[in-house]
């Protein structure tokens, strides 16, 4: 894997296999992903446990596939099993993982929320499951998504910060206390210095601007999606499929024209196209929907 990492990518591998429990907080687009396979590969870790937002699950399967170059069990969950399903969280507590990877860590930035308690403990003492893994390893490109209150739970569960929630977020965050309890209105700029002091051992964050010399100008990425209906479109998909393979290889073996035939398939590859579109669009709206209701509480 570290062949094809940049430079700033392969400073992230080595920030991981040197901290058992670290934040790798990169913008969006950096490369989160590769960087923890490049680090589980360079540690020989062959137990994985990644939690992941459920569009995600497929990506991290297909990375792993794709880069890693140890024989290792990987298994991927979405946060909405863990909450749901008590084998799955019996399941990762026996497996005993080498690492524990806590993709978009902020999903568990709510102190209250079914997901955090059962990862972080109930009260974020660090006695949910990330008790089981030997290193816990948070990825986030929002770590802090409104004000450092966002991140006790972090703060609390993985690196034992002695505050609980109203000291800490009362000590760095401008709070009123109303009819509905603690109002935090921002963060208190003149605490900003000691943050990030208490931040600097455990979080690595670049932005996308510092590293832009070790990037391309410009490059895409797929973002596969698991569709759970495929099959209802089986009917229309494989037999198109076969009849254009088939007509393309007649065209290049015997030479002639087959474009009245290729117009006759048109309007089915157009549908096709349509199909593929429309199973597309509840996975992504999913998505998006997930990072909008990322503040509500379960």
């Amino acid at each position: 894997t570290m062949n094809h990492l940049f430079d700033y990518q392969k400073v992230g591998a080595d920030f991981l296999c040197k901290n058992p429990a670290a934040f790798l907080a990169d913008e969006q687009g950096l490369g989160k992903t590769l960087q923890v396979i490049a680090a589980c590969d360079i540690l020989g870790l062959t137990k994985v446990v990644v939690i992941c937002p459920a569009i995600a699950k497929i990506n991290w399967r297909r990375e792993f596939e794709r880069w890693g170059t140890v024989e290792r069990e990987v298994k991927v969950f979405s946060y909405d099993k863990i909450t749901q399903s008590k084998e799955v969280r019996n399941e990762i507590a026996k497996f005993e993982p080498d690492v524990l990877v806590l993709d978009e860590a902020h999903y568990l930035k709510n102190r209250t929320a079914k997901r955090t308690k059962y990862l972080y403990g109930q009260y974020c003492r660090g006695d949910g499951l990330v008790k089981f893994a030997d290193r816990v390893w948070l990825l986030s490109g929002t770590p802090i998504p409104n004000n450092v209150s966002d991140f006790w739970t972090h703060l609390k569960a993985i690196w034992q910060y002695p505050l609980n929630f109203a000291e800490y977020t009362t000590y760095f965050c401008k709070t009123w206390s109303g009819q509905f309890g603690l109002q935090i209105l921002g963060n208190k700029a003149e605490r900003m210095a000691e943050f990030k002091t208490v931040l600097q051992s455990i979080m690595l964050r670049r932005k996308g601007e510092v590293v832009l010399k070790d990037l391309p100008p410009i490059w895409w990425q797929s973002a596969p999606v698991e569709i759970e209906n495929w099959s209802d479109m089986k009917h229309i998909a494989e037999p198109l499929q076969a009849l254009a393979v088939d007509m393309i290889l007649a065209q290049s073996l015997s030479g002639q024209d087959l474009s009245t035939e290729i117009e006759s398939i048109a309007p089915h590859i157009a549908s096709l196209r349509r199909l593929t579109g429309v199973a597309k669009a509840a996975p992504i709206a999913a998505q998006i929907a997930g990072e909008l209701a990322d503040d509500a509480y379960d």
